[in-house]
């Protein structure tokens, strides 16, 4: 390959993706609560309606599920948009289903399906040997940011749907440091929703709740909503990066 195509390819570089996004996240609080309040609110009364109102059994927990859907769908593309394309192309809070959400959707189930199976392969084989509980959560948690790396181009799809722009050709494979560079981007996202969850500590079970139950939904809703934007932010950032031309090396 030529020096000449070599220059075309970007360079991904995890110290300026982790912060940017920080500043993109520091420096969009306030939309991320314009665009967010009401997939956070119907999330929220779902759940609770879920949980205390509606009859139980699968075609309730399924239905509190799919009801969100749609306001989280359009969320996460105009997070996209924001990001990508500037304020002017977005909605608060977004309220306008397109074509883009369903193809968005589709791309967003098959990393699911693909993530899911290769993670299950993964740590399979360590049924078949006696760990302990904390070697095993370990091993699984190395087992899931190995195949999320991996998958990184998969996800990238994403914020690409979301702007209607591909990423150029040979831009990830272009540069065999970006997996690298990605793996450390995921490991240290991965962190911090390990420390989320443990500060967040035991979620709400149970079908039925009481007041006091529904009130300790709002924080563990909220705080997925964080790890979500954090989630996004991080895949815009690594898109935008990964479209731009990079300078021989």
């Amino acid at each position: 390959m030529s020096s000449v195509e070599t220059a075309t390819f970007p360079r991904m570089h995890a110290g300026r993706v982790l912060l940017e996004s920080a500043r993109s996240l520091g420096g969009n609080a306030s939309a991320a609560i314009r665009l967010g309040w009401l997939a956070v609110a119907v999330s929220l009364a779902t759940n609770v309606a879920y949980r205390t109102v509606l009859p139980e059994g699968f075609p309730w927990a399924l239905l509190s599920i799919l009801i969100p859907l749609p306001f989280w769908l359009m969320l996460c593309v105009a997070w996209h948009r924001l990001l990508l394309k500037g304020p002017d192309s977005v909605q608060a809070p977004p309220l306008r289903l397109e074509r883009t959400h369903g193809r968005y959707l589709l791309k967003l189930t098959l990393f699911i399906v693909v993530f899911t199976l290769l993670t299950v392969l993964a740590v399979l084989p360590m049924g078949a040997v006696d760990l302990s509980l904390r070697v095993a959560t370990g091993a699984s948690g190395i087992a899931v940011w190995l195949v999320l790396t991996l998958l990184t181009p998969l996800l990238l799809k994403l914020p690409g749907e979301a702007v209607g722009r591909d990423l150029p050709k040979g831009a990830w494979q272009g540069r065999l440091a970006n997996v690298p560079q990605a793996a450390l981007v995921w490991l240290l996202f991965m962190a911090l929703a390990a420390a989320l969850t443990v500060w967040r500590g035991s979620p709400v079970e149970g079908e039925a709740l009481d007041l006091l139950g529904a009130v300790r939904l709002v924080p563990e809703v909220l705080l997925d909503y964080i790890l979500l934007l954090v989630f996004l932010t991080l895949l815009s950032v690594v898109y935008r990066h990964l479209s731009e031309k990079s300078e021989p090396a």
